[in-house]
């Protein structure tokens, strides 16, 4: 028997782990963020799949003010805090998102050229590009 569970963004992505070190660097700006730092992340989910991959980590000064829809993915920007999660018994610890909540979202459905894309950053003035994600992360978190 199949069961259906319904879930928030909110309740997906709290307790998510991003980094087994005790840091996480901004992907734009390099800053290195620690526990009880405020950060974005933005997150997608093929239109047929229930697994989120988390594409970006950027403190609140890189945080990008918008969207660029991908067509065929959900795609979610939230704002969250990091926070320590320790398992006494291995004694590892685990950098986690806590108290995230949805800054925007782009349904499937949507999609945005690169034109239109470099069109809306040249509107907004925002003139830093964004580098590809790192690898310090755990690409994927699905539930």
């Amino acid at each position: 028997m199949t069961r259906t569970l319904a879930a928030t963004p909110a309740q997906l992505f709290a307790g998510l782990p991003i980094s087994s070190q005790p840091h996480v660097q901004c992907q734009r700006c390099g800053t290195v963020l620690y526990e009880g730092a405020t950060v974005t992340l933005r997150a997608a989910r093929p239109a047929d799949s229930h697994e989120w991959t988390l594409q970006r980590v950027c403190c609140e000064a890189c945080s990008a003010a918008e969207l660029h829809p991908t067509l065929g993915y959900t795609e979610l920007r939230l704002r969250c805090r990091l926070a320590s999660r320790t398992d006494c018994r291995t004694q590892r610890t685990r950098l986690v998102v806590i108290a995230p909540t949805v800054l925007a979202t782009s349904p499937p459905t949507e999609s945005q050229t690169e034109t239109d894309a470099a069109e809306t950053r040249s509107h907004s003035q925002e003139t830093t590009t964004e580098p590809e994600p790192t690898t310090n992360l755990e690409a994927s978190h699905g539930r």
